[in-house]
């Protein structure tokens, strides 16, 4: 093969021949430029590199003694960060139910066949509650005929005992009876639990009768640790023989931990039973808050 190039090279002209050598020279001259650079470099930096390989060093023993200590890894084996967990499902509990404790019917003053109605129950199970809870006001005539409906959907804690309250529900006739109907429809487990409505405190509470209205009010305390977007609060108003005269409800929106809030409420008419006792209650929906839910949630929403 060199003898055949070498005779090609003979057929070339000069100009040819020197235009291949320049070629030559160049290429050659470029390998010797970038293997001195690379020699330059190592030179210049060689003091850097090994300053950066003792410490990346240091730094790899430091990682591995702190894998072994926080148990990440045992020693003599491959270092490997465990893959995160799947959550666990709980499983559904075998006896789970929301009983109705209470129901009361309450006719407007001023408008006929308007109704304010409340119905108390309870959650016995220590560990689920119900994230969403469908539920049904039914109002009857004194025959049994429906008269008036009212739906809507809230919540219920575990071990918890709540009011639901809807007002103003109009209706055909005159109402007689009511009926209320509560169905789960999402369920959750809690680890832990700890109510927060055991943290809000209620003080102070008055009404008074001024230009044929009657209107509550009281302080609340938010002694939680918690603040919430949102605490539901309930009116419920009781005579002399502790039955049940009127209803209502407002909202304290932002209610930092620590703080005290001052909330009413108004009947624009006069309650005609004598006020003997106030009860607030306070509630907050803890599955719409991601710091509590945070703390507290085990687990998935199941469906009921």
């Amino acid at each position: 093969m060199p003898n055949q190039n070498r005779k090609q090279n003979q057929n070339l002209s000069p100009q040819e021949q020197r235009r291949l050598l320049k070629e030559y020279e160049k290429k050659k001259f470029a390998e010797i430029e970038k293997e001195t650079r690379r020699e330059i470099f190592a030179e210049k930096y060689k003091d850097k590199i090994f300053k950066w390989t003792k410490w990346g060093c240091v730094i790899l023993i430091f990682i591995i003694v702190f894998a072994v200590a926080m148990n990440i890894i045992v020693p003599g084996s491959i270092i490997k960060f465990p893959s995160p967990q799947p959550t666990p499902t709980p499983e559904k509990p075998k006896e789970f139910r929301i009983e109705t404790e209470e129901v009361k019917l309450l006719s407007d003053l001023k408008k006929e066949n308007v109704y304010d109605v409340i119905a108390r129950i309870k959650n016995y199970d220590p560990d689920f509650g119900v994230s969403k809870l469908n539920y049904k006001f039914i109002l009857k005539d004194f025959l049994g005929n429906v008269v008036g409906e009212q739906k809507g959907q809230s919540y219920i804690l575990p071990q918890q005992s709540r009011y639901i309250i809807e007002l103003g529900i109009a209706t055909d006739r005159r109402a007689e009876v009511l009926e209320f109907e509560a169905k789960p429809e999402e369920i959750q487990k809690f680890k832990e639990f700890e109510n927060p409505q055991g943290q809000i405190k209620i003080s102070g509470q008055n009404f008074s009768i001024l230009d044929d209205k009657t209107k509550v009010w009281a302080d609340v305390h938010n002694e939680s640790i918690f603040g919430f977007g949102k605490t539901e609060i309930d009116f419920i108003l009781y005579d002399n023989e502790n039955n049940i005269i009127g209803v209502n409800y407002t909202n304290i929106n932002d209610f930092a931990a620590g703080t005290k809030r001052y909330v009413s409420a108004l009947w624009d008419y006069v309650i005609k039973d004598q006020i003997n006792r106030i009860e607030l209650e306070a509630n907050v929906n803890v599955y719409e808050s991601g710091a509590f839910m945070g703390q507290y949630r085990e687990g998935q929403v199941l469906e009921y």
